[in-house]
């Protein structure tokens, strides 16, 4: 039951990211058209353009990290419980 709460939890969290992401992206395209100044060049806009264009590799990390979490939260419980 645990796992399947921390399942619906990585998934939430997974929707949340991908939603920021493009909501970034989007704002960065409307900010590009209201000022021509170069302010959108820096290296954490490319960052976040690079992850909005591969969702699978934002998915891929994140699903590694729940697996790690839940192998770390597995080890706990055992010390715990016993």
């Amino acid at each position: 039951m645990v796992l399947h709460g921390l399942k619906r939890q990585v998934d939430s969290e997974r929707f949340k990211i991908i939603s920021i992401n493009r909501d970034i992206h989007d704002r960065s395209k409307q900010n590009e058209k209201n000022i021509n100044v170069g302010l959108f060049d820096y290296p954490i806009r490319e960052k976040s353009l690079k992850l909005i264009a591969d969702p699978d590799h934002v998915i891929e990390v994140l699903d590694t990290g729940a697996r790690k979490c839940k192998e770390i939260a597995g080890e706990t419980m055992e010390e715990v419980r016993y």
